[in-house]
């Protein structure tokens, strides 16, 4: 069944891009997936795709399947996260277990520290009770729920003014290091953080670039860097969902910094931002429980939850 199955190259971005647009346009209408969104996961920084990624090709250069068994240690143990993608045309009984048999066989053949625990990790964005049965079945179990949520940018929007002693306003290329080195300290709080490096941020981050981007920064009185938050507009989506969108891409505030109104300042300079680039509604992304509290801030300005994911998760053997 999966006859074919070969180590992915940059030579197959095209074909992942349209293998990604059959996909949503059965499975989900939401985000397209560009090209410059696949080339980026060629250049990660310390991390080589083509060793956890495979595809199999079909006829005419067009792609049957993806899969791919990425490791992203944690500080508690390995997660190896895993994905699949089937073309629509060419599902079948036995497809996606095939693929799921040969990821876990990839991950633990991937790990690289194995005197940690290892754990499997799979994420779905969109209800499909196929492939929850099957990863049930397989011993998966629901972990953690993340929501995607929205605001209307009609009417009244949230006062810009910030807390005492802190000063918000679009950052420059010369607050480009401080920027990154707040959402670095602030992300490593979430729950079952990866390991990124600095640059593996920097890149991820970069990667998004290719749309209308603002950077936000907060500073203390003293001009230490507390808090920034990088909103952007994709157009690519916002001409699939027929929609005028922008989405809060990352907001982090440092521990000490935190509990005063901080975040909610830069949620209000960038959802000015977007209201003048003639944007309808925002979008961001949560953790359901988030550690800091972040779900109620966005529930507090407004946001109200659209649709959520689910991390499931296995122990390895």
């Amino acid at each position: 069944m999966l006859t074919g199955l070969r180590p992915i190259s940059r030579a197959d971005i095209d074909a992942i891009v349209c293998l990604a647009e059959a996909v949503r346009l059965v499975d989900d209408p939401g985000d397209a997936v560009t090209r410059e969104m696949v080339a980026a996961q060629f250049d990660i920084p310390g991390l080589d795709i083509t060793e956890f990624a495979y595809v199999l090709p079909g006829t005419g250069g067009a792609l049957v399947a993806s899969v791919s068994a990425v490791p992203m240690p944690t500080a508690e143990d390995e997660t190896v996260h895993i994905s699949w993608t089937v073309h629509p045309d060419h599902r079948k009984e036995g497809m996606d277990e095939a693929l799921l048999r040969f990821a876990e066989d990839c991950a633990v053949r991937a790990r690289r520290l194995p005197h940690m625990p290892g754990r499997f990790q799979i994420g779905l964005r969109v209800h499909r009770p196929d492939r929850i049965e099957l990863l049930e079945r397989f011993g998966y179990a629901a972990t953690r729920w993340f929501l995607e949520m929205e605001r209307s940018l009609d009417g009244d929007l949230p006062e810009l003014d910030g807390p005492a002693g802190y000063a918000v306003r679009p950052a420059s290329e010369d607050d480009r290091d401080d920027v990154f080195a707040v959402l670095y300290e602030s992300f490593r709080d979430h729950w079952h953080q990866a390991n990124f490096t600095r640059e593996q941020y920097e890149h991820f981050y970069a990667a998004m670039a290719h749309a209308p981007l603002a950077t936000f920064i907060a500073r203390d009185a003293d001009g230490a860097a507390a808090g920034a938050c990088i909103v952007r507009v994709s157009a690519e989506r916002n001409a699939h969902r027929g929609t005028s969108e922008g989405e809060i891409a990352v907001l982090g505030v440092r521990r000490s910094s935190r509990k005063r109104g901080l975040g909610r300042s830069l949620l209000a300079h960038s959802l000015a931002w977007l209201a003048q680039q003639g944007q309808k509604i925002a979008t961001i992304d949560v953790d359901a429980d988030s550690q800091t509290g972040a779900n109620r801030l966005y529930e507090d300005v407004g946001f109200v939850e659209r649709r959520r994911s689910v991390i499931y998760m296995k122990p390895m053997p």
